[in-house]
């Protein structure tokens, strides 16, 4: 590949490598030492705090509809807007979502 190139691009490219190499060889000496028996006794303690939320359309932002709860959300936590405004905003997408037989 490096001999295929320009070699007006070569310097770069060699420049970019070694660049690369040096970070690769710091992160190298930042790796930490953990035993099995670490992990596992981690695994022990932490996991029963571990869940999965569901997707709802108050927690869901891929769909464009429930973008607006994102929105709403985020209004309200910059304190935008106020709890009865919040409220109010979300009980209407809620009731026009029922409206749409959602």
């Amino acid at each position: 590949m490096l001999s295929a190139a320009a070699p007006e691009e070569r310097a770069a490219i060699e420049y970019n490598l070694e660049d690369l190499m040096r970070e690769l060889a710091q992160l190298d000496g930042q790796k930490m030492q953990v035993t099995a028996e670490q992990i596992m006794k981690y695994r022990e303690i932490a996991s029963p705090y571990f869940y999965v939320t569901p997707q709802t359309p108050l927690t869901d932002y891929d769909v464009s509809e429930e973008m607006a709860f994102y929105f709403v959300n985020k209004q309200y936590l910059e304190q935008a807007i106020d709890k009865e405004t919040y409220i109010r905003e979300i009980d209407n997408r809620i009731k026009m979502m029922m409206l749409e037989d959602r």
